[in-house]
């Protein structure tokens, strides 16, 4: 009789462990959810699958080329570009410098010329492509997140209190001033410089600066003013910190949902994100590109875009009706139709 008891109750036990291993797993489930089911106008068929020998990011066009660059080892410092007229790579351009390698934190191509970010040191380096020179400009302060139109930047960061803040500046003038932003997140996050931390992404009228981890994008204009925002169609999420054992160092929780991958803002006014819909559990082919009215902020549609060699894509552009999506180990050209 005894022995039957004590077998029960480790049945009993390991069932709880079992439903307690369940809900760690799935916990996550529940912190993501839409707020509007989603609407599929179009489909993409995939035209073209390009291998890749690196780990690419920071996919921008120009000109019918795609551009790259890498921070693995041994290619940071690099931009490459892919020629879209034969689908073969171009030579590299090494940025670095002959006393050190940095690592681009993003760039920008321009006539003649290529501007290129590092944070690190805190500085805007224009290259020339014809004198193969760089002239460089240091910023007054760190910042995270630099974009450029003309020779008007946005530069965003935080303070030390870990509080966002958005600047302009003009690098003929060095005149900054304050970006006002008017948006209830501010207050309703804490450390806003790392929550709503973000890519930026431009086209002729707008920039678009896409955070990882938040349901909302914010939209400045030509001038580098705040303009507008917009909500994206899932539902606010949670952003949680961790402190280290002394209480000193500030650390993200690994346990964050982060479903903003990556965006694209076309020359219609479209803003692409790409988003991340999976959670411990449930985790493969569980992206979607979900399309927004950048002046109207209005969901327009969805686009399904599943997993590719077993990656998830992790970088998206659109170009008229081609779709170029990054994976790991691959470039993916698809047309939308």
């Amino acid at each position: 009789m005894k022995s039957k008891i004590i077998k029960i109750f480790l049945i009993f036990c390991a069932s709880v462990l079992a439903i307690l291993i369940f809900y760690l797993l799935n916990k996550d489930e529940k912190l993501f959810s839409l707020n509007k089911e989603r609407i599929f106008k179009k489909e993409i068929k995939l035209e073209k699958s390009i291998p890749l020998d690196k780990k690419l990011s920071l996919m921008k066009y120009r000109d019918n080329r795609l551009y790259f660059v890498s921070w693995t080892d041994g290619n940071q410092g690099k931009l490459f570009s892919l020629n879209l007229r034969d689908n073969q790579f171009d030579e590299e351009i090494d940025l670095n410098s002959s006393l050190e390698s940095i690592i681009i934190n993003n760039y920008f191509i321009e006539s003649g010329r290529i501007c290129f970010i590092n944070k690190a040191n805190r500085a805007i380096s224009n290259y020339d492509l014809t004198l193969k020179t760089v002239k460089s400009l240091i910023y007054r302060k760190d910042f995270s997140r630099i974009s450029k139109r003309s020779d008007n930047l946005i530069v965003s960061g935080w303070d030390k209190d870990y509080k966002i803040y958005f600047e302009k500046f003009n690098m003929s003038t060095k005149e900054s001033s304050e970006i006002k932003i008017d948006d209830d997140y501010l207050n309703d996050y804490e450390n806003t410089g790392i929550t709503l931390d973000g890519v930026y992404y431009e086209n002729d009228n707008y920039t678009v600066m896409l955070p990882y981890s938040v349901n909302r994008a914010y939209v400045f204009d030509q001038e580098s003013n705040f303009s507008n925002k917009i909500d994206l169609i899932y539902n606010k999420t949670a952003f949680n910190f961790r402190y280290s054992k002394d209480k000193k160092d500030l650390m993200v929780d690994p346990n964050n949902l982060n479903p903003n991958l990556s965006g694209c803002l076309d020359q219609s006014n479209h803003f692409y994100a790409l988003t991340d819909q999976s959670t411990k559990w449930d985790n493969r082919d569980k992206c979607y590109i979900d399309i927004y009215d950048v002046q109207k902020n209005e969901y327009i549609s969805s686009i399904k875009i599943g997993d590719y060699n077993n990656s998830k894509p992790r970088s998206i552009l659109i170009n008229q009706n081609k779709l170029y999506v990054l994976f790991e180990e691959n470039l993916n050209i698809y047309i939308i139709k």
